[in-house]
């Protein structure tokens, strides 16, 4: 069951899950409330097989502006020391992660300020196609600041060098810039046309059975941390599992019958 959500709107349509983060008046920068709300709802989905795609947006045409500063400076004015500072900043973290690894297709569709925090949304989800307004950056350095949690993920999307260069100079991409770099997928011309990307790319993700996109992921993930033998070794053993399931045997079933197999919607 989805959370009652204050800074999230949630909308279920059968096997879709829209997340739009919902602080339009601060560009949808992060509250300790919203991350906390965000990892209600990965955490309520995240072994729910029949959501397949979260699309995650930002209200009122932007998508995240990052972490909300004057939040965080009115945390740090009343704190005795580090410790919740450490546990705020360590729950983003753990957000970053829960996105990273949801079972589901996730996709970013993005418009205007993807500062900081926004950007590890981006580099967390599976697509992220943005309007041709969107304005990417790492600024934390500027407000002398680490991208702590976010510079990970940043530099597994486009690479260290690319990362590093990003992290030093607290530079701002425009969304063609930010695609040729490989932070981003597709660009569009605007919002409408963000919209019939997205039904695009759900169509696509209809046709690939839930399990195996979930299996998938996992595998994926998998070769970034783990030796090569035990890469191989997981793989085979998922491949042999998978051709043994009625997934498989449906999927080969509707290839040969020439017609959609029994999870395309």
């Amino acid at each position: 069951m989805l959370p009652d959500c204050e800074t999230l709107l949630l909308e279920r349509d059968g096997w879709r899950l829209r997340v739009t983060l919902n602080r339009p008046e601060n560009r949808n920068a992060l509250s300790a409330e919203m991350v906390n709300e965000l990892t209600e709802v990965f955490d309520a989905v995240r072994d729910d097989r029949d959501v397949r795609a979260i699309v995650l947006r930002g209200a009122g045409g932007n998508f995240c502006a990052g972490g909300d500063i004057k939040g965080f400076g009115r945390n740090q004015a009343g704190a005795a020391d580090d410790t919740e500072v450490i546990a705020g900043n360590r729950r983003y973290g753990e957000l970053l992660d829960k996105v990273n690894r949801a079972p589901q297709a996730v996709i970013a569709a993005i418009e205007g300020a993807v500062m900081g925090g926004g950007m590890g949304f981006t580099c967390t989800c599976d697509i992220a196609v943005a309007a041709g307004n969107a304005r990417f950056g790492l600024p934390e350095a500027t407000l002398g600041l680490p991208a702590a949690q976010v510079g990970p993920f940043v530099a597994q999307r486009i690479g260290l060098t690319k990362a590093r260069m990003l992290a030093v100079t607290g530079a701002r991409l425009k969304a063609d810039e930010a695609l040729a770099m490989g932070l981003i997928h597709h660009v569009v011309a605007d919002a409408e046309a963000l919209d019939a990307k997205v039904t695009e790319l759900l169509a696509a993700i209809a046709r690939c059975a839930p399990d195996a996109l979930a299996e998938n992921k996992r595998l994926l993930h998998l070769s970034l941390a783990a030796d090569r033998e035990t890469v191989v070794m997981e793989a085979a053993q998922s491949f042999a599992t998978a051709m043994r399931g009625d997934t498989a045997k449906e999927g080969v079933a509707a290839f040969l019958e020439k017609r959609p197999a029994a999870w395309v919607s």
